[in-house]
């Protein structure tokens, strides 16, 4: 089990964590007034819509990618709204927030941007700006996104070790595996375990466990001897390891809330280890905006912090609710629609192909 299981479900392109934060908090806060488009699927193409349904860009892409990555936002170092990517004739590009296409598709891979830059692979990997100048060359074997000014890179595919923006090395390449720092410390992997290291390359938490997810409201959901719990940025254990193991994005601390596994099943945790909601659910997400998707009698609804369904479970997949509206999934047949849902629980977008 990878330290970054959290991660791969930040970002559309599987190269980097979609986490990063900007000077300017209008881009990177998705509950203020700047405007997002939503991403929606009409005859096999991807465009985007406003907040009440309305097509603002008509289908064309092959893939439209999301301005908000909420996770990245719940764990408080969100990426920049105002950009998004898509997919054309094979290559990735880049529209601002009103749709228009900014930065040509030339890439086989692109991140969100976070820290002003965005991650790109064409051949390998580097990094560009918001006006699709190369930052940093494109040269290495694999890179996640920048984050409190260092990103996680490896040149030769086996040691990672971070870099600035300038793209000096600042801390060694040396471990078997890194991710973005989130609050000050990011986990690393040393042999077959995972520790946290500082910004100085400080090896703040030993790398003993099989798994440390980012810290996230002060805590991380950790495994140690195939058993799982919460340490704070001490490395302390607040939260017993006394549960099971989780391979989803429920194992963060979001709205004072952190999922935990028992007898196959995901309940909620607060910050002195007390089970406010019971474990019940079959998978579930984080909470966000007050809502958190949950899997029950094998279709995903909505709960709020008590634990209550808000939206029963009727969907074959559901999503973060981010400004509003959340992308759901359904099921007919053999086929699966996507669209949108309020907090409601009404279709702003009907389920389409």
């Amino acid at each position: 089990m990878s330290s970054r299981l959290v991660f791969r479900v930040l970002l559309s392109a599987s190269l980097v964590l979609g986490l990063g934060c900007d000077d300017d908090d209008s881009t990177t806060n998705p509950n203020n007034t700047t405007s997002i488009l939503y991403p929606v699927k009409q005859g096999g193409k991807d465009g985007y819509i406003d907040n009440t349904g309305k097509v603002v860009v008509t289908p064309v892409y092959e893939f439209a990618g999301g301005y908000v990555d909420a996770m990245s936002h719940a764990l408080k170092v969100g990426n920049d709204i105002t950009m998004a990517c898509i997919r054309a004739q094979g290559k990735v590009g880049y529209v601002d927030n009103t749709g228009k296409l900014v930065i040509q598709p030339a890439y086989e891979l692109g991140s969100q941007f976070y820290d002003g830059l965005a991650a790109v692979r064409l051949g390998k990997y580097g990094y560009i700006t918001k006006s699709g100048t190369v930052a940093l060359p494109l040269q290495y074997s694999s890179a996640r996104i920048f984050t409190e000014g260092l990103a996680a890179v490896t040149l030769d595919g086996q040691k990672w070790g971070f870099i600035d923006k300038t793209g000096v090395t600042k801390i060694a390449f040396t471990y078997d595996d890194a991710s973005p720092f989130v609050g000050g410390l990011a986990s690393v992997k040393s042999g077959a375990k995972w520790g946290c290291i500082n910004t100085s390359g400080t090896m703040v938490i030993p790398a003993v466990y099989e798994a440390v997810m980012p810290f996230s409201e002060g805590l991380a959901f950790v495994v140690q001897n195939g058993k799982a719990g919460y340490i704070n940025t001490s490395g302390t254990v607040v939260i017993p390891l006394q549960y099971e193991t989780g391979d989803d994005e429920w194992a963060m601390f979001a709205d004072g809330l952190g999922g935990v596994k028992s007898n196959g099943k995901i309940g909620f945790v607060d910050k002195s280890g007390t089970m406010v909601i019971t474990p019940q659910f079959e998978d579930a997400g984080f909470f966000y905006e007050g809502l958190c998707p949950v899997k029950k009698n094998g279709l995903y609804g909505y709960i709020d912090k008590t634990g209550a369904m808000v939206i029963q479970p009727q969907y074959f997949r559901t999503y973060a609710f981010t400004q509003g509206l959340a992308y759901v999934i359904v099921q007919s047949g053999s086929e699966y629609k996507y669209g949108y849902i309020n907090k409601a629980g009404v279709y702003v977008w009907q389920p389409s192909l």
